[in-house]
């Protein structure tokens, strides 16, 4: 299994989950505001495994306000892998199951494999608030407000989006859906930042017209001088590379969903073309 690569941003937040706001005088140190989110009034005593769960809940639902990242097994994997246990441990669905109920609303889709997305409920976003976390806006609610179409109908590609920024982030990159630029016409899915390096990056599903893609491949190559596409299997990817060689684009970054999720590469990007010859144009 890839282990999640530590970064600037990870170091940060595990600082500010290590200072969330507490409150001695309340059952478990958790202020009152967030009781009727966490299992506090089910624990009948406050000993250690009592404690422990209700404090995994809250790092589960501080971890979701503070990051936005609206993959469920995102958030279980890096708070699982902070704890050293597994993410489909006993403990780790108890509080996804308390947290669904009662703080996040959750929708499965299956894409490449099936997926939960997580965003917070209107009355955990509030109690947050009450007790000093700002949340920020999550991915599927950025993806909703800024993606072009209706996204009610394009939910397989929210979820292959969140899917994909997972998997950046597990390989060391900063993410971030829906890039705003100051133009007019590119409109990148996803941008991925590494120290000085920035990729923007098309996720593309089946089906769009190759006029539309056409113009996706242009924009992208004319922002940052390649194209870079995540598509959802090895066939797809065989098809978008012959497609973008036969529009001359001859510097690309290429990867699949499916190669990415289940063979688990070091690397984000399955093929590479031209990116070592800033003399190609495209």
């Amino acid at each position: 299994m890839l282990t999640p690569t530590a970064t600037p941003e990870s170091t940060a937040l595990l600082e500010r989950l290590r200072l969330l706001p507490t409150d001695p005088a309340q059952p478990f140190a958790i202020p009152a505001p967030l009781h009727s989110l966490l299992s506090v009034a089910q624990m009948q005593r406050q000993s250690n495994l009592e404690t422990a769960r209700v404090w995994l809940e809250y790092r589960l639902l501080a971890l979701l306000a503070l990051t936005g990242w609206s993959l469920r097994w995102a958030l279980t994997e890096w708070e699982a892998q902070v704890r050293g246990i597994g993410p489909k441990s006993g403990s780790i669905k108890r509080a996804v199951r308390r947290l669904e109920g009662c703080a996040w609303q959750a929708k499965t889709i299956r894409t490449v494999g099936t997926y939960t997305l997580v965003r917070l409920s209107p009355e955990a976003k509030e109690r947050l608030r009450a007790v000093g976390i700002e949340p920020v806006e999550s991915e599927w609610e950025r993806i909703e407000r800024l993606h072009r179409g209706d996204t009610s109908l394009q939910q397989k590609h929210t979820a292959a989006l969140c899917a994909f920024a997972w998997q950046a982030r597990r390989r060391g990159w900063y993410t971030q859906v829906c890039p705003i630029l100051d133009d007019p016409f590119a409109e990148p899915d996803l941008l991925l930042r590494r120290g000085d390096e920035e990729v923007y990056v098309e996720v593309q599903r089946r089906g769009g017209s190759r006029y539309g893609r056409m113009a996706k491949w242009g924009n992208l190559a004319r922002i940052q001088g390649f194209v870079a596409v995540c598509v959802m299997t090895p066939e797809a990817l065989h098809y978008t590379r012959r497609e973008l060689s036969s529009l001359h684009h001859r510097r690309m970054l290429l990867t699949d969903l499916h190669t990415l999720r289940y063979t688990e590469p070091a690397g984000l990007w399955v093929e590479e073309y031209g990116m070592e010859d800033d003399r190609i144009p495209f």
